[in-house]
């Protein structure tokens, strides 16, 4: 009787534990992700990077840091790494639109990669047709909407 009782107690003990770290670390996501955005208003993208960085680390698994991540590195031509961040997050869901159209978003706007990009954006639209919505106003893309490239986005 003894042993079922301080495995209860061990069993409390744990599942305490492992809720206390979980708000610790939600904590500290939530610190890093204010401190990102006050540096990115600030123009201090280099500690933005920094921050943003603890973000992907402290929850690998939601999107918008990893992107955020990404553009970061691209804008200080650090092109490879920032591919990296947006294939991880392609990769993290793949039957959804969003990683596939920022992906080429990064490819057209920051990567100089039209054709890979337009690939990315008709993978887009092959795993939801809405997508196109966002396409056709996402600011990124004004350029590259007025540009001939775009008539092949719809060519298959």
């Amino acid at each position: 009787m003894m042993d079922i009782l301080i495995g209860i107690v061990c069993l409390v003990a744990l599942i305490a534990l492992k809720s206390a770290m979980g708000h610790r670390a939600q904590r500290r996501f939530t610190i890093a992700w204010e401190e990102a955005q006050v540096e990115i208003a600030r123009g201090n993208h280099e500690s933005a990077m920094v921050h943003v960085a603890d973000c992907v680390r402290l929850m690998p698994l939601w999107l918008p840091p990893r992107f955020l991540l990404g553009s970061l590195l691209a804008r200080h031509g650090k092109l490879a790494e920032a591919e990296e961040q947006y294939k991880m997050a392609r990769a993290l869901q793949p039957r959804e639109a969003v990683g596939y159209v920022e992906l080429g978003i990064f490819y057209i706007t920051m990567a100089n990669r039209v054709d890979d990009g337009i690939t990315q954006l008709r993978e887009a639209l092959a795993h939801d047709a809405s997508a196109l919505q966002r396409i056709e106003s996402d600011p990124r893309l004004r350029e590259f909407r007025d540009s001939p490239a775009y008539g092949t986005l719809e060519q298959r």
